[in-house]
């Protein structure tokens, strides 16, 4: 609940963004959408496909360019997750 509170704050302070001009989220930002979307998850394996679902939902609902595969995510977070 307290993830979902500072994704919500954080979707209320981020000025709206045009399509065109969509820029890569910042490492923080992600990596609180990454813990909340994990959080979400309520089966004991994560599903990699639902969680890079769940990520692409919440960057693209904050104005941020999605993701292709999991590998760009542990990128851009500079993390190796684990299936």
């Amino acid at each position: 609940m307290k993830n979902l509170m500072l994704l919500l704050s954080l979707v209320l302070a981020m000025p709206l963004t045009a399509k065109e001009n969509v820029e890569q989220v910042d490492k923080d930002t992600l990596i609180e959408v990454y813990e909340f979307c994990v959080n979400e998850q309520f089966e004991v394996e994560t599903d990699l496909k639902v969680l890079l679902d769940c990520i692409n939902e919440a960057v693209d609902f904050l104005g941020f360019q999605r993701f292709s595969t999991m590998n760009e995510v542990e990128r851009r977070m500079e993390i190796e997750v684990s299936p």
